[in-house]
């Protein structure tokens, strides 16, 4: 959860999809509107952007929009 949006991001193995849910209801919100193109294989932040992991050596550093900022 990002400090201040309140929102549980969960991302998917095999259908390339992250789920957000609203923290106080557990809501889904825009559930077919963020896709990862890659496997999800784990999923985290550094209270600014997300960090997503496909399994290989790489980390992908993105905003909220999915948008890559830089990959580790």
């Amino acid at each position: 959860m990002f400090p201040g949006n309140n929102l549980i991001y969960i991302l998917t193995w095999q259908e390339h999809r992250i789920l957000r849910f609203e923290n106080r209801n557990g809501k889904i919100i825009e559930k077919d509107r963020l896709v990862w193109r890659k496997e999800g294989w784990g999923l985290t932040h550094n209270s600014i952007n997300l960090i997503i992991s496909d399994g290989s050596h790489l980390l992908y550093v993105a905003n909220e929009n999915l948008e890559v900022l830089r990959v580790i």
